[in-house]
């Protein structure tokens, strides 16, 4: 919605779950399937900082939006 509001349009690809397993895996909650594709993976995720969150619920006051042209 806010994206709509600022006039900002967000463009993202379709990639079928065959060709990208571990984002797959991860929408699904397959969790010993991602830790097969993604050892490496963090067991704990990284929480997000304070000053993200704010940004992300709260009013844009950290930013200045910029309309398409």
């Amino acid at each position: 919605m806010r994206c709509l509001q600022k006039n900002i349009l967000i463009k993202a690809p379709h990639v079928p779950g065959a060709d990208n397993g571990i984002c797959d895996a991860l929408s699904r909650f397959q969790m010993t399937r991602l830790r097969s594709l993604a050892p490496e993976a963090a067991y704990i995720p990284d929480s997000i900082s304070s000053f993200l969150w704010n940004i992300l619920t709260k009013e844009q006051q950290y930013l200045q939006w910029q309309a398409l042209p």
